[in-house]
């Protein structure tokens, strides 16, 4: 069997042709396309998510296929709800569920088949709501998609977003329009071979670190699978929260990290925070001074903060929180909770001598409305309070592998009410 390419099989087949259905059916009108891209704009999205789709207002016309994929995951739920009917949002709501679950570096059986039996059931309503004239031979290869995940791994190892990518890099070289390919390879070569010249000793200290930048243009640090696994593993609702090893953060880049000392509030609170997740811990001294920074990085994923430049990668959702500031103690109990870093810390827990350094990140966490609120747009989208934090408490700290995903808000009112918006990213980090 060939390999089923997602970037055209579901962003730029389905994605594309059921908004052309609902605007031929006038089930989407255009005049709605304004409240639509108002909705989109309004959006606080992270740095990190690529391009944020544009002109809706002219019928969805000139999208990129990684607009079509931004659409999909995170602005079109939110933006249809009550433009769209129920009947038809709910059918649309089956394709996005099915394609946040697959549009991950890393996907377990478990996703496989819940991809399987959502994307199932959307090809089954689409059929009997806009007529089985309307299915096309791209509906039946969404089901197969699954087999190329299971044989060839997750989507971002085969799709072609990183293929066009590189065409885009290829093209915005300069050049004059003429014997382009030629132009490319002496390009290569003469980078090849001014890599390889051996520097001269005279000037060698001058020269070196401009030659290293170039050797290291572009790459990222490398993480052991074994590392990566353990990470993904302790921020999952599964994994337990009480006696874990959580000094284990060789694999994180910081930003610079100066130092602070922290609150009488604070101490107490961190204290309290130590005694959750190391209920045995016994003759260990919490010090008051530590060192905070702005900004984590755990390979190609940033973690900003309210301090930093990066504001918007600083909402991030984890199992970690529950009511009055506590800490989730029950393995496998508590919700995904939404909450706002505004800092780090790296904090030396002191046990029989030994140095255990923590990384943790200080969060707000946003208040929960009630079901009638918060289930409103209905999956991926919940609704919460937009300025109303909880108590600050011991899960105000939580250390920083085990936050679960990013998430992207916008901030607009409901029954009277100043809520949020919220949408997560990805089904886990995004190393």
């Amino acid at each position: 069997m060939s390999i089923i390419d997602p970037m055209h099989n579901l962003y730029q087949g389905t994605d594309k042709k059921l908004i052309k259905i609902w605007l031929e059916l006038k089930i989407l009108l255009p005049e709605e396309l304004k409240t639509v891209q108002e909705r989109v704009d309004s959006v606080n999205a992270a740095n990190n998510i690529g391009a944020i789709p544009k002109k809706k207002s002219s019928s969805f016309g000139g999208f990129t296929a990684e607009q079509w994929k931004n659409w999909t995951n995170v602005f079109s739920i939110f933006s249809l709800k009550d433009v769209l009917p129920n009947i038809d949002l709910d059918i649309w709501r089956k394709f996005v569920h099915a394609s946040h679950t697959i549009a991950s570096k890393y996907v377990t059986g478990a996703d496989i088949r819940q991809y399987e039996d959502s994307i199932l059931q959307f090809c089954k309503d689409f059929e009997a709501k806009y007529g089985k004239e309307r299915v096309t031979p791209n509906m039946h290869l969404h089901y197969h998609l699954s087999d190329c995940i299971r044989d060839y791994g997750p989507v971002y190892s085969f799709w072609l977003f990183s293929f066009e990518r590189y065409n885009g890099h290829l093209g915005s070289l300069p050049k004059n329009n003429r014997s382009v390919e030629l132009q490319m390879m002496r390009r290569f070569t003469r980078d090849s071979f001014v890599k390889s010249v051996k520097l001269p000793e005279k000037y060698e200290s001058t020269l070196f670190k401009h030659f290293q930048q170039m050797d290291t243009l572009g790459t990222v640090v490398s993480i052991a699978d074994e590392e990566v696994r353990h990470l993904l593993y302790l921020a999952k609702r599964s994994a337990p929260i009480l006696n874990q090893d959580w000094s284990r953060i060789g694999a994180y880049q910081y930003s610079k990290a100066s130092r602070h000392c922290l609150t009488y509030d604070g101490h107490r609170i961190i204290s309290r925070t130590y005694s959750v997740m190391y209920p045995d811990m016994s003759e260990a001294v919490i010090p008051e001074s530590c060192r905070k920074c702005t900004a984590v990085s755990l390979g190609n994923e940033v973690y900003g903060s309210w301090d930093s430049r990066h504001k918007r990668s600083s909402f991030v959702m984890a199992y970690w929180h529950t009511k009055d500031g506590e800490i989730i103690t029950e393995t496998g109990t508590g919700d995904l909770t939404p909450g706002i870093i505004q800092t780090y810390y790296l904090h030396n827990l002191l046990v029989r001598g030994d140095n255990n350094i923590h990384l943790f990140a200080r969060i707000k966490w946003l208040r929960a409305l009630p079901a009638r609120y918060r289930y409103h747009c209905g999956r991926p989208v919940e609704v919460w309070s937009q300025d109303i934090f909880e108590s600050f408490g011991p899960s105000a700290f939580i250390p920083v592998a085990r936050i679960y995903c990013k998430f992207v808000r916008a901030n607009g009112e409901l029954s009277g009410k100043k809520v949020s918006f919220i949408c997560p990213l990805n089904s886990g980090t995004n190393i």
